[in-house]
């Protein structure tokens, strides 16, 4: 059996206006700092899980840019 999750996005379009209204730096920051805090939920769950022998995997597990 397998498990395929679902997805659904909304508001991609206007997110997409906005972001198009402001400089292309700003933008990039914006989308930048949305994308390191959606990540933080992922890197402490890798963390929790990953199994710790030398602390090597476990203290490279981070968000980078």
């Amino acid at each position: 059996m397998s498990f395929k999750p679902t997805i659904k996005l909304y508001g991609l379009k206007e997110l997409d206006r906005a972001l198009a209204e402001l400089p292309q730096a700003v933008a990039k920051n914006v989308i930048r700092r949305a994308l390191i805090k959606s990540g933080q939920p992922v890197v402490e769950a890798a963390r929790q899980l990953v199994p710790v022998d030398t602390a090597g995997l476990l203290h490279s597990i981070d968000i980078k840019t």
